[in-house]
């Protein structure tokens, strides 16, 4: 099967289906642009995406219908018979990753626990745990360090896989809360920063 990566808007909203073995799927479609080159016009492409277990039930909590998406899955052709006895093909994708195409969001909240390591380049990286937030923070920068028992606010890249909700840390504040000090850390064009999947703790 062929790995696919598609970025376009949701058209279907996500339909959970629950079967008796306790599996879950979730089906839903999405709509991409592409230019015609013969037709010499703006063209829309229509994708099924089916996703399965807790890939399918984070779907169905955090995406909805007309958001902007990337899909990473493997393609699948079907072929079957219409009403009318004609024989028609369908293209299916199962997912295996999806995220918001431009997500950025602001998360904040008590830090109750920080996994300290280094990846590859021998940079720091900390994954960040907050009470009551189901974002885990990704930080690779340096400038600051967060610890447990700090209030934090930060502007993420906002990444979601079969386990977790990943963000990215681009801008942080951080208030001590023994002593209310508060440090700031930002990166500079954090726009055009990307989640590394290295610094990602799968």
């Amino acid at each position: 099967m062929q790995e696919i990566v598609l970025t376009g808007n949701i058209g279907k909203e996500p339909e959970m289906k629950y079967f008796e073995s306790g599996k879950c799927n979730v089906n839903f479609s999405i709509a991409v642009g592409r230019y015609d080159f013969q037709k010499k016009e703006k063209v829309t492409d229509w994708y099924n995406i089916v996703a399965w277990e807790k890939l399918a039930e984070r779907i169905g909590e955090h995406f909805t219908k007309g958001k902007s998406v990337y899909v990473v899955g493997t393609l699948k052709k079907e072929t079957y018979k219409s009403q009318n006895g004609e024989e028609k093909t369908a293209i299916k994708v199962t997912a295996t990753d999806i995220g918001y195409s431009s997500a950025l969001a602001t998360v904040s909240g008590e830090v109750f626990k920080v996994e300290n390591r280094f990846n590859s380049d021998n940079k720091k990286v900390q994954t960040i745990y907050l009470k009551d937030n189901d974002v885990v923070l990704i930080n690779t920068n340096d400038k600051i360090e967060v610890n447990n028992s700090q209030f934090l606010t930060a502007l993420c890249q906002v990444k979601l896989n079969d386990k977790e909700i990943i963000g990215k840390a681009l801008k942080i504040d951080v208030v001590d809360l023994k002593n209310n000090v508060s440090t700031e850390m930002i990166k500079e064009e954090f726009q055009a920063d990307v989640i590394d999947t290295q610094d990602i703790p799968f």
